[in-house]
């Protein structure tokens, strides 16, 4: 399934970059040689996109734009094929263009190279393929497909990021509290710095994630309160039900 192998690719360079996906990020390109695929992922970027907490997804017609393709000589696998020639045949396969090499065993399974009227096939399991990535992205691929996401993190995006924690600590503090999922709640926050900036920037998001009726920035305990910290800065969250009701 393409969206699958996508999201996988998506995760793996994230996490290649350790980047957390609450982290927001701007963009993930992709570069596949299937028209199928290709369809797949411009068709259903959206759902791709949401899985991966990215903006914007680009389909690539050359892996080129982001990433040298390089290739390397794998000596097991060399060895007891060439056997005294193996050194040799090393040497040639790394003066090969790369893309072509790999385009071609992807089509015929072999290549076959020349040497002083000698001729040696060489096959998939003799190369290994590696893009050497562009200063600012994460490159990774499987399967015949490649994802290079953009990891640059701007001072919108590293906001972004930070109320996300929030919300995620919030609504880890509604189950502690033992809240119905479906409660409403009135917040009492004490933060300063770039997180309260964060915070007010994005409060209508906030306020729909963590179902909050009301936010105060004047620190109260309410039914439930703790102390976390995001980025280094130090939150005091309160939270009590809009409801009459009090807990068990």
């Amino acid at each position: 399934d393409t969206v699958i192998k996508a999201v996988e690719l998506g995760r793996a360079a994230r996490n290649k970059a350790q980047l957390k996906v609450r982290q927001p990020l701007e963009e993930i390109h992709f570069f596949t040689e299937s028209s199928e695929e290709k369809e797949v992922l411009n068709s259903l970027s959206d759902q791709i996109l949401d899985e991966l907490n990215i903006k914007k997804l680009t389909v690539l017609d050359d892996m080129n734009e982001l990433a040298v393709l390089r290739v390397s000589p794998n000596f097991k696998a060399l060895g007891p094929s060439f056997g005294k020639d193996a050194q040799k045949v090393a040497e040639i396969i790394k003066t090969l263009d790369a893309e072509q090499l790999n385009s071609e065993l992807s089509k015929n399974g072999s290549y076959t190279i020349e040497i002083d009227s000698d001729r040696y096939k060489i096959t998939n399991d003799m190369v290994s393929f590696e893009h050497e990535q562009t200063e600012g992205f994460s490159v990774v691929d499987a399967n015949g497909m490649t994802a290079a996401l953009n990891t640059v993190l701007t001072p919108d995006l590293i906001r972004q990021g930070m109320v996300r924690e929030l919300v995620h600590d919030i609504n880890n503090l509604r189950k502690e509290a033992d809240f119905d999922v479906s409660d409403r709640i009135n917040m009492y926050l004490s933060m300063d710095g770039e997180l309260l900036e964060a915070v007010k920037e994005h409060e209508a998001y906030l306020s729909n994630e963590v179902l909050a009726e009301s936010i105060k920035y004047d620190f109260k305990g309410g039914e439930f309160n703790q102390e976390i910290e995001i980025q280094n800065n130090k939150v005091s969250i309160g939270i009590e039900r809009t409801s009459s009701k009090s807990k068990a």
